[in-house]
């Protein structure tokens, strides 16, 4: 979650200091992707009006929610997952629900599935297309879980 330091935050909504006594709320890094409407949120602190306000506010909720909810379970063997180290998790690759890409959001599962994982393939492509596009800017974890999974 976003750290926010009253009288010294700024909102990225407004540009304004998030000041004492005003109302605010902070998002969890949300994605690495610039180039997401979502972006603008991510591990920031924002001013409740200014979300309120903000065209893509539900959206913003929705993916926090969903970001922090602990869901620790393999998606490929549905069990817990104990350790850190034991498994690959995806964020947010994006938000556009349009993007085939986004069928990959929030995916966790054990290292031991990677060389059977039926869909690595699939994913594997799709976020080449992705880049080639165009589609992502920023820190590259999209080319990470790329390089981890290939």
């Amino acid at each position: 979650m976003a750290l926010i330091f009253l009288n010294f935050t700024t909102c990225p909504l407004c540009g304004e200091v998030i000041k004492e006594g005003q109302e605010y709320t902070g998002f969890p890094p949300l994605t690495g992707n610039e180039l997401d409407e979502l972006h603008i949120f991510s591990d920031a602190g924002v001013h409740l009006s200014c979300l309120r306000q903000h065209p893509s506010c539900e959206k913003a909720e929705k993916y926090r929610e969903l970001a922090t909810e602990n869901n620790h379970r393999c998606n490929i063997c549905g069990e817990i997952i104990e350790r850190p180290d034991e498994y690959v998790g995806f964020g947010i690759l994006t938000s556009d629900p349009g993007e085939l890409l986004h069928d990959f959001n929030f995916f966790r599962l054990h290292r031991k599935h990677l060389p059977d994982w039926p869909d690595r393939q699939r994913f594997l492509a799709l976020a080449a297309t992705f880049l080639q596009q165009g589609k992502w800017s920023g820190y590259p974890v999209l080319q990470m879980l790329m390089a981890e999974l290939s």
